[in-house]
């Protein structure tokens, strides 16, 4: 039960936060003309420079970093569990 509202908990804060940061982003950076919308138009070369910027680190390096540093600890907590289980095998066959 708890492992399903962690689930839903993940899925929740994933589209709240996407939602958010492009709603920012469009909203700051919209101009209408001639009553059509459009849409990352008013943006300087040095604010486009820095959302390339952000969005390589964020979804690319910082995701990369996670999955590294989080597999890296399942390593170890699987070498320790090995060392422990080889501890308990004193050279007998177990019946």
């Amino acid at each position: 039960m708890m492992m399903m509202m962690m689930m839903y908990a993940a899925m929740a804060c994933t589209w709240i936060g996407s939602i958010m940061q492009e709603m920012l982003m469009v909203f700051h950076t919209s101009v209408v003309i001639d009553g059509v919308c459009y849409g990352y138009v008013v943006m300087s070369l040095d604010a486009k420079l820095g959302i390339n910027v952000y969005y390589f680190l964020f979804t690319y390096c910082f995701l990369l970093f996670v999955f590294a540093f989080c597999y890296g600890k399942i390593l170890v907590v699987i070498r320790r569990q090995a060392r422990v289980m080889a501890g308990h095998n004193h050279g007998g066959s177990a019946k």
